[in-house]
């Protein structure tokens, strides 16, 4: 009776161990999918994002904008 109830125990714990791994494999997979297109940390460092310059009249009515 022992080693039935140790074996269903074993069987428990084997697929909770399972299912850990399996878990962990699918979130580290999902994360190296998403990764591969993200710019590196030196292209992030570096950014510069194009600016837009307006010129307004003395009224404060927008007269010009000049785009990067």
């Amino acid at each position: 009776m022992t080693r039935f109830i140790l074996g269903i125990f074993g069987s428990f714990f084997t697929l909770i161990t399972l299912g850990a791994f399996m878990a962990a494999l699918t979130v580290g997979a999902i994360f190296w999918m998403y990764s591969r297109d993200l710019p590196s940390h030196e292209q992030l460092a570096n950014y510069q994002p194009p600016t837009i310059s307006r010129v307004y009249s003395a009224r404060g009515q927008l007269m010009d904008e000049f785009a990067k």
